[in-house]
């Protein structure tokens, strides 16, 4: 392989990790997540010498991931300060900002200066502004790439660097920090609670939504087995109304259980699921956690897991390399939640999910078998093999694959799907940068088949995402209209075949994430995901006003 082509997957996995990370812009709408986010792409690509990745080099990995990581810090550190700006005094914003900048290196007199204009000058900018004048300070401290090796001495990456063309791997020049940059017509009934949609006849949003008082309205059972859930994001949110969302039905589906409770998650800062569990473990119920290494070793994310262990539950930290990326719930090994919704405020109530409850012991026996692997073998990412499973399911006449990843090879699942598909293909794609899965879909309209597609706005524009090559196509894509963060990881084939879970469509989610995905051919189920997909296109066609 040329050193052309490694370093050209070098930087596209680290582009992509960047713009996969959503606690990098957790505190920002896509205008301000934009300009940070694209400031950290520009400085990856400063990791530009061929022989920093070239096969068989020698030399330290530690520049490459030290580089990264100080990114990393940067724009965490600067989307945590815009989105607690607005309560702080100057004097707190100078001292915060003095903070971020001399952990990179020494202040100037003239970068204090332009420290203390910022200051007096930041009631009057916009947060697109904000952002851009912190990273423009950020930029003047943060040392080269190679700074602390010389060339020659630059690091090559491992083999698993050239694993793939597209891959958003996480590489084993990918430090737990570093990993972390580059991690449902057929009833009328609506149940729409603060935030809520439960599936049924999704009514359409409105051009310019308001921000609406709570409301609450008796909820409707989905199905004699399974109840599917989409968030309803506001815009702006205000930080009100923060009720009756998939917050409410996962904790009162823990509070069901008799005899045990393991969760997967990603990331958990929910009061009430939070106290749901602890109240489980009071009433002796098992009670067992896993999550990413990096979240619960982080200060600022794991004090709900911190709340757990201290109440004797044991939380199992994994993937190092990459990211323990799974959302699931099973509760007395008889039913599991899933989908792609994290446990926290903002997936809930300003971001665009789903979630899903399956009241099958089927099926939630492989959740099972895959959460043991982890809990107890402590197995993540590519060391866990596959088996155990039943990957393929009747239940109640609907047919269900049940994959995992990276055991499973789940892009070449979907990929067959979108081959079978005969007349349409609906999606909506947090991230999209897989070439098989792209390739996929263009051929497939190529052939006939009607597709429309919905992209989260930042990360669209990257040279790495699918999108261009589909405009290139003709194909109806858009950028999402939800300004803060379309997280939805869904296809929709021939209107009754769903594909849905925490997979996002990239090599990342393939080879290295912890990742789970159901492809579920139900009529009523892709009824239900039609509709939804039908609010978020004609929201990306009619964005709420700014």
């Amino acid at each position: 392989m040329s050193e052309k082509s490694t370093l050209g997957q070098f930087l596209q996995r680290a582009v992509e990790s960047i713009y996969e990370d959503e606690r990098l812009r957790s505190s920002l709408n896509d205008e301000e997540a934009q300009v940070l986010l694209k400031w950290g792409e520009k400085q990856v690509a400063n990791l530009t010498d061929p022989a920093a990745v070239a096969p068989g080099a020698r030399g330290s990995q530690v520049a490459a991931t030290d580089h990264l990581q100080r990114i990393r810090a940067i724009l965490r550190d600067i989307n945590d300060l815009v989105g607690e700006q607005t309560g702080l005094t100057d004097d707190q914003i100078r001292e915060r900002i003095q903070s971020l900048l001399a952990s990179q290196g020494k202040l100037s007199p003239a970068l204090s200066q332009q420290i203390d204009a910022l200051v007096a000058e930041r009631q009057k900018l916009s947060g697109p502004e904000l952002v851009a004048r912190l990273v423009n300070l950020a930029g003047q401290t943060l040392p080269a790439a190679d700074a602390t090796t010389s060339s020659a001495e630059n690091t090559a990456m491992s083999k698993k660097t050239s694993s793939s063309k597209r891959s958003t791997s996480g590489s084993s020049f990918l430090s737990c920090g570093a990993m972390a940059i580059l991690g449902v017509v057929a009833l009328v009934a609506v149940l729409a609670v603060g935030g809520i949609l439960l599936l049924r006849s999704l009514p359409l949003p409105p051009d310019a939504p308001e921000q609406p008082a709570p409301e609450t309205r008796a909820p409707v059972a989905a199905s004699s087995w399974y109840d599917l859930y989409f968030t309803n994001p506001i815009y702006p949110d205000k930080g009100v109304g923060h009720q009756g969302s998939l917050d409410e039905k996962l904790a009162a589906f823990i509070n069901t259980a008799y005899t045990s409770v393991d969760i997967a998650i990603y990331q958990l800062d929910l009061k009430n699921v939070t106290t749901a569990l602890l109240d489980a473990r009071k009433r002796g119920i098992t009670v067992r956690a896993v999550t990413d290494i990096d979240i619960l070793n982080d200060t600022k994310e794991n004090p709900s897991f911190k709340q757990l262990q201290a109440a004797g539950v044991t939380v199992v930290g994994g993937n190092p390399n990459a990211i323990m990326h799974d959302k699931f719930v099973v509760v007395d090994g008889k039913a599991v939640w899933t989908g792609s919704w994290n446990f926290t405020d903002n997936d809930t109530y300003r971001y665009n999910n789903n979630g899903i409850l399956f009241r099958s012991p089927e099926l939630a026996k492989n959740y099972t078998v895959v959460f043991e692997k982890m809990w107890r073998d402590k197995k993540f990412g590519p060391s866990r093999k596959p088996g155990g499973t039943t990957q393929k399911l009747t239940i109640e006449g609907a047919m269900i694959e049940s994959y995992f990843s990276p055991e499973d090879n789940v892009s070449a699942k979907i990929v067959a799907s979108l081959k079978r598909a005969e007349k349409t293909i609906d999606f909506f794609a947090f991230s999209f940068t897989d070439d098989d899965i792209g390739d996929a879909v263009v051929a497939r309209a190529k052939a006939g088949v009607k597709v429309r597609g919905v992209f989260e706005k930042t990360g669209s524009e990257t040279e790495y995402s699918e999108m261009g090559k589909m405009k290139a196509a003709k194909l109806d894509v858009l950028q999402d209209g939800n300004p803060y963060l379309m997280h939805e990881k869904v296809f929709v084939i021939d209107g009754k075949t769903v594909v849905l879970g925490s997979f996002n469509f990239s090599q990342n989610a393939e080879t290295e994430n912890d990742e789970n995905l159901l492809i579920m051919t139900d009529t009523y189920l892709g009824n239900s995901f039609t509709q939804e997909f039908e609010r978020v296109y004609k929201q990306a066609k009619n964005p709420p006003n700014k």
